[in-house]
């Protein structure tokens, strides 16, 4: 699985949107949650559509829905037929609870390219605990991720397909992973993308159970071994990211010299242009808006300070694309 490139986040200059800061379900690890919604809006369709005016000057050829969950937004057509005629291809990252078939279809006509259903278990007791989810909104999510998926391999609907797994406390076990790369293989899902829970401050103070320790890297390095199993059936991440988590894990440091994404990924956020998802927790490179210059100032700010980034595991990069990760000594 050398040179692996997810289908969410291929080698392809990709711009990840956050379009809402409202979310309808509560995950326990999540700040977004509808519990927690005291000054969290909606972002308007002119601050979204402005602040990505100038993506031709940077390659841009995907563009990735975020938020809060995107099909909260009223304005959801607009802003998918809006970057359909921009870039190559729109993704859009949903808790499934609004994604019908008939929404799909709708956006799908409108310039939508996949979709990417967060889901960190098919079990639902794992998702109780993940995600503090009720009984119906896990119910109404998996059937309406299964409708979609039988859909497609019914030829009514052409989207790419996957799965945003966060791995947590409650489902880092070769059991729990191998359920839902069985349950991803069965519905013909095009990938599963697995995250590992981190502490941004948030989840240390609303969820420390969740958060993965030394007594974890164990069962990390058995899933690294299963999932060689699915890999010619399913994309997951690169073998070595399992490995690299579970050294992070024993006390390794990564040394972020060995960062390889520089000048393949751009992100944005809060209306601010970055090369990398997680350099904002450092307010490294960050730049208000879309120019040749800015462009030019935060890469040469990213390249000048990515090997003091203390991002470790959960790191976008290492998550997605096989790179050559080295330690610090």
């Amino acid at each position: 699985m050398s040179n692996i490139n997810l289908p969410l986040f291929r080698f392809k200059p990709t711009m990840v949107i956050d379009i809402t800061y409202l979310c309808n379900y509560s995950c326990h690890y999540c700040r977004w949650g509808s519990n927690n919604t005291e000054g969290r809006v909606h972002k308007s369709l002119e601050s979204i559509l402005a602040s990505s005016k100038d993506l031709e000057l940077i390659g841009t050829q995907r563009i990735v829905l975020s938020g809060g969950e995107p099909l909260l937004h009223p304005e959801i057509n607009s802003i998918v037929s809006h970057y359909s005629k921009i870039v190559e291809e729109v993704v859009l990252i949903s808790n499934g609870w609004l994604a019908t078939e008939k929404k799909l279809l709708e956006l799908k006509s409108l310039g939508l390219t996949g979709v990417a259903f967060s889901l960190d278990s098919n079990v639902p007791s794992i998702l109780q605990s993940n995600r503090d989810m009720s009984e119906s909104q896990i119910k109404r999510s998996l059937t309406n991720f299964e409708k979609i998926s039988k859909s497609r391999i019914n030829g009514k609907i052409n989207l790419e397909l996957g799965v945003i797994s966060v791995i947590t406390s409650q489902n880092c076990s070769v059991e729990a992973v191998s359920e839902l790369l069985n349950w991803a293989q069965n519905n013909r899902l095009d990938y599963v993308k697995f995250n590992q829970i981190f502490d941004d401050g948030y989840v240390g103070k609303n969820a420390p159970h969740l958060l993965l320790n030394e007594g974890h890297a164990s069962a990390i390095e058995e899933i690294e071994d299963k999932i060689v199993d699915f890999s010619n059936f399913i994309a997951t991440n690169p073998p070595h990211f399992w490995n690299t988590v579970a050294k992070t894990l024993r006390g390794s440091k990564l040394d972020g010299g060995s960062c390889g994404i520089a000048g393949n990924n751009a992100i944005l956020y809060h209306g601010k242009y970055n090369f990398c998802a997680w350099m904002e927790h450092h307010n490294i490179g960050m730049v208000g808006g879309i120019s040749k210059e800015t462009v030019s100032k935060s890469e040469s700010d990213f390249l000048l300070e990515s090997s003091k980034c203390k991002t470790g595991p959960h790191c976008h990069c290492l998550q997605n694309f096989d790179q050559n990760w080295s330690f610090l000594e």
